[in-house]
């Protein structure tokens, strides 16, 4: 049996405040999904969802500041700054049509980047983590 891996594209946008935001995105489609991780994760939280959905839709998921492979010099860490965080993503790529999906804090982080993007969102979506959800990488 052939396994098809999922071969995503890494990139790097600067918020607001310059800091440097990695990110992945993979495949083609819209409304495109924006993948925002909880704290203390990283956008490795979404794999699942990016191989669910890339198919279908080009899926990105970001790791804000502090987090993952971003940027850590930053000097106010707010939801107002990880909003930029995800808009400076959204706008690198050019993306008009957005679906942004948070988990835990991810869901006030998308809600600050949809204040900020106006009508290129066409719909959030908050992921309440489950009690054995486990953002940790050992």
């Amino acid at each position: 049996m052939l396994l098809r891996a999922l071969v995503l594209f890494a990139a790097v946008a600067r918020s607001g405040d310059g800091v440097p935001i990695d990110y992945t995105v993979e495949g083609r489609g819209e409304p495109a999904l924006v993948f925002v991780h909880c704290w203390n994760c990283d956008r490795h939280f979404w794999d699942a969802q990016l191989r669910a959905f890339h198919k279908s839709h080009q899926v990105v998921a970001i790791d804000l500041a502090g987090h993952g492979q971003s940027g850590t010099g930053r000097k106010d860490w707010t939801i107002e700054a990880f909003g930029d965080d995800v808009k400076a993503v959204v706008d690198k790529l050019g993306l008009k049509r957005v679906i942004l999906v948070g988990s835990s804090m991810g869901g006030p982080v998308a809600l600050e980047a949809a204040r900020k993007l106006g009508d290129r969102v066409v719909g959030s979506r908050r992921r309440r983590p489950s009690r054995s959800t486990n953002c940790s990488r050992k």
